[in-house]
């Protein structure tokens, strides 16, 4: 009996192993639909290298389709459907059952003409479909250039959707009803007629999205980069840059949104006839967490634009820098609100500009500012701050100082039509009517991650700010709390050795502690050329710290003496060149190949020529690791 057992035993196990095949393509079948109809779940389809002309159907079967040689070289070309209405490059509909892998194509010239419901690369409609290692480029549909995803669960790792066009909305993708799970992508160079020029996400999608480069693309209306109704989630450790609308939300439109953005950078956003270049907020709450909010540009709004008695966003640890509005009529260069309300809370407002409120203009609004910096901030009126049209604004334990306010009046707070500020326990330049304000100079240092540390006797400078334990409450009660996470000063500090702020809390902005570090390399592997050698020179940027690193790079390339500088390599004398923009999550290493070709025969032989490079931080142009020396020569 025990015998037998044993026989069925093995016989049970080698028929599940026989389930899972691997069907080649092209040599057990000449198409990828015929794979995919022959296999059954677990089975893998693997395709060779090629261009196959195909419109893929896939069906409630979890299978992974695999490319052998990843997206570079092995390509699905959908220009060739016989539907036009159903022309998707890859579509899935009306399978609950089982998730399908789609792992390393490039899927490309989907034209989908349908109205509705169908996406140009990809169409997953009351489906799920697991999406890696994919380049979704050149497509095109009504919405949804490059994906488009609706009562779905959508996993998307490692892809890029770029140079897709959607006619309405979603240029990259559109999404709506759907739980839709990013990780490590990027949408690029995107376009969409009406909005969400990299994605659409609407109509309770969940997102739950980690990594996501969005840069250089272009809504004809609403959010150059994301357009957000009714939409919820996580977007964290992401980069939202160049992105372009004409109406409102240059980066990111949030219309009924209440989405938590956690470490995302909003850089160098334009929308330009509207509100809110980085980010706009309409009938939203949202949460903003070590976020970074810079250089962008709108008619008003510059970083952000805030509207409807709705609207109660909170901003927590995040940097607000370097926006601007239209020349001569714009006003809220960092943050404009117009009868809505907001909580800032440890925040750093600097370099702002425009006509009025440099800082922050609050329009028929209430807002509450807690442990802010607002600094280096430029209006012809209210040069941090304005208040009008019967705005509150209740500012605590904060520092307003050297900001500029070309009409001559208050360069810190201005009023007007009833707006009113109450002002507690904060260093203002010029001093204000309150208990415990004051008016002096409260020190500023540089640090490791900006310009706005202060001075300490205990972290080695020769004078301690004023602004040192000059809060009404102790660090540790200093506190916000949304939902159920509370964030408190005694976790951050003011100091550039990084010693936690304790005791009665300090004033103005904290710094995190947990410093982005890195490990910069330059490399070459063969420092001796000689004609037909493989000159390869490349860089690694690895980030061992606890944030997201934003830096710069330099290179310069050292003839005896002479100087020429990456990326343009121009000579130095011309001016100096770096790469900015470079960002690296936690945990991960950028890589790239600064210059690589077939070394030429030029005759001779020289030695003593170098390379130098480094990386900076991005705010405080400090070294992030070593300079990097490599020496070569040519024989």
């Amino acid at each position: 009996m025990g015998k037998f057992i044993i026989v069925v035993s093995i016989i049970t196990l080698l028929s599940f192993t026989a389930i899972a095949a691997v069907i080649q393509i092209p040599a057990d079948y000449a198409t990828i639909q015929g794979g995919i109809d022959a296999a059954v779940s677990g089975d893998t389809v693997l395709v060779s290298a090629g261009t196959y002309m195909e419109n893929l159907v896939l069906t409630a079967k979890s299978i992974t389709l695999l490319s052998s040689n990843g997206p570079e070289s092995t390509v699905i070309d959908g220009s060739s459907a016989s539907d036009p209405e159903q022309a998707s490059v890859v579509r899935i509909v009306d399978t609950t059952d089982g998730m399908p892998v789609l792992d390393g194509f490039t899927l490309m010239n989907g034209l989908s003409e349908s109205t509705i419901m169908s996406g140009g690369g990809l169409t997953v409609l009351r489906a799920s479909l697991d999406v890696r290692n994919c380049d979704i480029s050149m497509n095109t549909s009504n919405s949804g250039g490059g994906g488009y995803f609706s009562q779905s669960d959508v996993i998307i790792s490692g892809c890029t959707f770029s140079d897709n066009q959607a006619e309405t909305y979603g240029g990259g993708l559109f999404s709506n009803t759907s739980t839709l799970t990013v990780s490590n992508t990027i949408l690029e160079n995107n376009q969409a007629n009406i909005s969400g020029g990299g994605g659409d996400l609407d109509r309770d999608t969940v997102l739950d999205i980690t990594g996501l480069i969005v840069r250089n693309n272009i809504a004809r209306a609403t959010g150059g980069g994301l357009d957000c109704y009714h939409t919820t989630g996580t977007i964290r450790n992401s980069v939202i840059e160049g992105n372009t609308a004409t109406q409102n939300g240059g980066g990111v439109n949030l219309v009924f949104t209440n989405l938590e953005f956690s470490e995302v950078m909003f850089l160098g956003n334009r929308t330009e006839d509207g509100s809110g270049g980085g980010v706009m907020i309409h009938t939203s709450s949202p949460v903003f967490n070590k976020c970074r909010i810079t250089g962008n540009y709108a008619k008003n709004g510059g970083g952000i634009g805030i509207k409807q008695v709705d609207s109660a966003p909170v901003f927590i640890h995040t940097m607000i820098t370097g926006n601007t509005t239209a020349d001569l009529v714009g006003t809220g260069g960092g943050i404009e609100m117009v009868d809505t309300g907001a909580t800032l809370f440890n925040c750093l407002i600097t370099g702002n500009e425009v006509v009025v409120g440099g800082g922050m203009v609050c329009s028929n609004s209430s807002c509450e500012i807690l442990y802010c910096t607002f600094t280096g901030n430029q209006s012809y009126n209210g040069g941090a701050i304005m208040a009008r049209n019967d705005s509150v604004v209740d500012i605590r334990g904060s520092i307003l100082w050297e900001n500029i306010a070309d009409n001559g009046a208050s360069p810190e707070l201005a009023t007007e039509t009833n707006g009113q500020f109450t002002v507690t326990n904060t260093d203002i330049q010029g001093g204000w009517q309150g208990t415990g304000n004051m008016d002096s100079n409260p020190l500023f240092i540089a640090g490791s991650q900006g310009q706005y540390y202060l001075e300490q006797v205990g972290a080695g400078q020769n004078r301690t700010s004023p602004c040192v334990n000059a809060g009404d409450v102790l660090a540790e009660d200093a506190c916000v709390t949304v939902d159920s996470t509370t964030e408190c000063l005694n976790t951050r500090t003011t100091r550039i050795d990084n010693h936690l702020d304790s005791g009665d809390a300090d004033l103005g902005f904290h710094y995190s502690p947990d410093i982005a570090s890195g490990i910069f390399q330059l490399i070459m592997e063969d420092t001796v050329m000689e004609t037909g050698d493989t000159f390869d020179l490349h860089l690694n940027l690895t980030n061992d710290g606890e944030t997201l690193l934003a830096a710069d790079i330099w290179i310069i390339l050292d003839v005896f003496g002479q100087y020429w500088v990456y990326p343009s390599w121009q000579s130095i004398d011309d001016g100096i060149d770096f790469q900015d923009g470079i960002y690296v999550d936690n945990g991960n290493t950028y890589a790239e190949d600064v210059m690589t070709f077939t070394w030429p025969d030029v005759g001779g032989a020289v030695s003593g020529l170098n390379f130098y490079g480094a990386a900076f931080h991005a705010d405080s142009f400090l070294f992030i690791g070593d300079i990097a020396v490599v020496p070569w020569e040519y024989r």
